[in-house]
């Protein structure tokens, strides 16, 4: 083989390779694009709540549904004027709460993580069986802190080395929105 074909060679390996990348990383700039706007529609969904109650089931109802998330768990350390009956407020000693707590050293969302069985059934009951990946992120609002727990049947879904902007994003309207009927 001459030099010429030789680096021609060469070129063309570097092309596909070049070419594959560009592809993939217009695949992520869609996906986040898509992201993006479940997000939107989330903040705007999180504004229009008009009590407690009706932000925790919106928040429920749209990572269902909008952000197709099997299961969801809010964890919500109960303080004066919390909603008693709703099943997210619990006693802030709850030996459950304090253990996702602290496997979320930093503030930065925990994926793919694998809990131990008292604890997947704690958070996702009859289902904890068919999660194969999770997401923790935690919640810190000036009124109440705490966790969204998030399930997927999908083992890959929540992967340990995925980005997680999108998931502190989400953390900090469900917040805001919890924050303003706590005062």
């Amino acid at each position: 083989i001459s030099l010429i074909e030789r680096q021609v060679k060469v070129l063309r390996d570097k092309k596909v390779g070049a070419d594959r990348q560009l592809r993939e990383l217009v695949s992520i700039a869609r996906e986040n694009d898509v992201l993006s706007n479940r997000l939107h529609h989330f903040a705007l969904s999180m504004i229009d709540a008009g009590s407690i109650e009706d932000a925790l089931d919106t928040a429920h109802d749209l990572l269902r549904s909008k952000f197709r998330i099997d299961e969801t768990v809010i964890l919500l350390a109960r303080t004066a004027g919390s909603t008693d009956e709703r099943p997210e407020f619990v006693s802030a000693d709850n030996q459950y709460l304090e253990a996702l707590l602290k496997r979320l050293k930093g503030k930065k969302p925990l994926c793919g993580a694998k809990m131990d069985a008292p604890l997947m059934n704690y958070l996702f009951s009859a289902n904890a069986g068919n999660i194969r990946s999770t997401a923790i992120v935690r919640l810190q609002g000036n009124a109440v802190s705490g966790v969204l727990c998030l399930g997927s049947q999908l083992p890959q879904r929540f992967d340990p080395d995925m980005g997680t902007v999108f998931l502190t994003k989400l953390a900090e309207l469900l917040m805001r929105s919890l924050d303003r009927f706590l005062k």
